[in-house]
């Protein structure tokens, strides 16, 4: 039996739905807390980002699509102490996006495997986002950190705007014509406990060359926080108050505070007065901006965490059928693959 929870939602940010006009009080915003809890569950992207909610390692990621396979290197390019490397390096590899190439007397080298290669349409809509809004920094001082040039396609020679299509009907996909469907006969497996160094992601930061979160990108700080993308799929699902974001991902009061303060100085959500001192939050332009990267997410984590069978499907409402994302060239309408893009 299929469950649709949220028509116009899937999982994390996949679709906005105009917010009540006054404080949800008979039900239905636990209800609507509930479908988010549990479609954060049958997500491939809950358990992506149980791995990649790590600015670190997406730093790591960016740099070894930019061609970085030495440890060396990665200090160099990133700033980052030898002991967290050695940390995030071994999870990429225990995880399965990296091998690890120990050739006798010279230094190990560390290489993509196809999961991590598969990784590279999630940083081209993460490029696609900061090209329009920003990094969020006034002067990118690491080498990844910086925007990089335009896209071209090799095989029509122009340069790209990539377009998020659907395969099957060949329409842009937007956040507004998707819906999450669960298969209630697999009971999705609950995410792991968050632990005390993501509920407190300063700490980790602290541990290397970078003095504080602010030196990272805005997307670094959105999707480098496990809750702090969870806070935003909540969001994206309806949830407008404080109870509503706690009920749907189950943060404490204190990390949840934390959490909203720091979406609200990035631009992504902007909270509005209402019962005298309480407040609700609503999504901004940036925020539903960032839906290709949440399908692209949900797309690598449904393949390569669930074994490409997971609880739940999207569906796009246009054509009816599952959805299956494409990048498309704008300048030639053909699909893009990794190996026909390159930045120049």
């Amino acid at each position: 039996m299929i469950e649709s929870i949220n028509p116009g939602v899937a999982s994390l940010p996949v679709a906005v739905r105009a917010p009540p006009a006054a404080p949800d009080l008979d039900g239905a915003s636990t209800a609507r807390a509930l479908g988010t809890r549990r479609q954060l569950q049958a997500s491939g992207a809950a358990r992506a980002l149980d791995l990649l909610g790590d600015a670190w390692i997406l730093r790591l990621l960016r740099s070894l699509f930019r061609g970085e396979r030495r440890f060396s290197g990665f200090i160099q390019e990133t700033g980052i102490s030898r002991a967290v490397l050695a940390d995030r390096l071994e999870r990429l590899c225990a995880a399965g996006l990296l091998s690890r190439d120990e050739t006798p007397g010279r230094h190990a080298l560390y290489r993509l495997t196809d999961c991590g290669l598969d990784f590279w349409s999630v940083l081209l809509a993460m490029w696609q986002w900061e090209s329009r809004w920003g990094t969020g920094l006034v002067k990118p001082q690491m080498p990844h950190d910086r925007p990089r040039g335009e896209p071209v396609h090799t095989a029509c020679g122009q340069s790209s705007d990539p377009r998020p299509v659907c395969a099957c009907c060949g329409e842009l996909v937007t956040a507004f014509e998707t819906r999450g469907e669960i298969d209630a006969a697999r009971p999705p497996i609950p995410v792991a406990p968050v632990t005390a160094l993501q509920a407190n992601p300063e700490r980790r930061f602290r541990q290397s060359h970078s003095a504080s979160r602010e030196d990272l990108p805005t997307l670094m700080r959105v999707y480098g926080d496990r809750w702090n993308a969870s806070v935003m799929a909540a969001a994206l699902q309806g949830a407008r108050t404080f109870t509503d974001f706690s009920e749907a991902t189950e943060i404490g009061a204190g990390p949840l505070t934390r959490r909203l303060q720091e979406l609200q100085a990035l631009g992504m959500l902007r909270a509005r007065a209402y019962a005298g001192s309480r407040s609700e939050y609503r999504l901004t332009g940036a925020a539903v901006a960032t839906f290709p990267i949440t399908l692209e997410i949900i797309r690598w984590g449904d393949r390569w965490l669930w074994g490409g069978q997971p609880p739940m499907e999207i569906r796009h409402l246009r054509c009816g059928k599952a959805l299956r994302l494409r990048w498309q060239c704008a300048h030639c309408q053909q699909g893009l693959e990794r190996q026909t893009l390159r930045f120049d």
